[in-house]
C-alpha cells in the first residue's frame, strides 16, 4: 500500500487480518498515533467493539477521540457511514501525492526571506512557534507535539526546514524525510498573513534540493486548497484513505 511509504510515528498494540489497533501512549493526545486501521471492511458490531477499547484506552486523556482509518481504495457501504455519523463520527478522505521532481514550478519570493534546517541553535525558537499552534488542544497536547517532533528531529535523514523573516520570525516550515528512493514532506505549514508571497514554494525549494533527483511524496485532505496547490505545481493522485474521527473533549456522553 501507498500508506506504508508515509512515517507513521505510531506503536502496535494489537492487530490481526481484520484490523490494526495503533495506541502511543507517549502521544496519547495525538490522533494519528491511536487509531484502528481496518484492512477490511466492519460490521456495526466490530465498530462498537472498536469504540469500546478505544474509549478505555482514551479514559486519562485530557482530549477524548477516536479515529478510525480505512485502508487505500475501500469502499465503505452506506450503512457504516451512516451508523458512525449517528454516533457523531466525521469523515475526512485523505489522498497521496507525488511528484517526479522534474520541472517544478517554483515562485519567486515577494520580500526576504531565509530558509534554514532546524538545528541545536535554532531549536527552541522552532518549538516556541510550533508550541502557540499546538496549545488551543491542551496543554498535553502542545507537550506531546513537542516530543514528536523531537523524534522526528532525531531520526536519520530527517530535516526540519523554516522560513525566517528579517526580524528572525519563523513564518513557514516543512519536514523533510530521506527514504532510499523518494524524500517525503510533512508538516508543511505557511502562517497565514505571509501566504501567497512565494514561501511555501521557497520552502519546497529547499527540500527538493535534499531530494538530490529523487520523487516527492506526501499526503493533503481531498478537500483541502493545498491539495489544489499540489496538483497545480505538478504533483499527482497516486491513491487515497478514508477516516472517521470522533472528539469530545469533556468525555464519551455523545456516543
Amino acid at each position: 500500500m501507498y500508506k506504508d511509504k508515509i512515517l507513521n510515528q505510531a506503536t502496535v498494540y494489537a492487530e490481526n487480518t481484520m484490523k490494526t489497533l495503533y495506541f502511543t501512549p507517549k502521544f496519547s493526545e495525538r490522533y494519528f498515533s491511536n487509531y484502528v486501521q481496518y484492512h477490511q471492511v466492519p460490521s456495526k458490531e466490530d465498530l462498537q467493539l472498536d469504540m469500546e477499547v478505544m474509549r478505555t484506552l482514551q479514559s486519562n486523556n485530557e482530549n477524548h477521540f477516536i479515529h478510525f482509518q480505512f485502508d487505500e481504495g475501500m469502499q465503505i457501504p452506506e450503512e457504516i457511514y451512516a451508523y458512525l455519523r449517528a454516533n457523531n463520527f466525521e469523515f475526512s478522505e485523505y489522498v497521496f501525492m507525488e511528484h517526479d521532481n522534474k520541472d517544478f514550478p517554483f515562485s519567486r519570493l515577494r520580500q526576504p526571506i531565509q530558509i534554514k534546517k532546524v538545528d541545536g541553535k535554532n531549536m527552541l525558537d522552532y518549538l516556541a512557534h510550533e508550541r502557540k499552534f499546538h496549545e488551543v488542544y491542551g496543554q498535553n497536547f502542545a507537550r506531546q507535539m513537542i516530543d514528536v517532533t523531537h523524534e522526528f528531529f532525531m531520526m536519520p535523514k530527517s530535516h526540519i526546514l523554516i522560513a525566517v523573516d528579517d526580524f528572525n520570525n519563523i513564518v513557514g516550515s516543512l519536514n523533510v524525510l530521506e527514504h532510499d528512493d523518494y524524500v517525503e514532506f510533512d508538516e508543511f505549514q505557511v502562517d497565514e498573513e505571509y501566504r501567497r508571497q512565494g514561501i511555501g514554494s521557497a520552502l519546497q525549494e529547499a527540500g527538493i534540493k535534499i531530494a538530490n533527483g529523487k520523487k516527492v511524496i506526501l499526503v493533503a485532505e481531498k478537500e483541502s486548497p493545498a491539495k489544489e496547490m499540489y496538483l497545480k505545481q505538478g504533483y499527482q493522485v497516486k491513491g487515497s484513505y478514508q477516516a472517521a474521527l470522533y472528539v469530545q473533549p469533556e468525555g464519551f456522553e455523545n456516543i
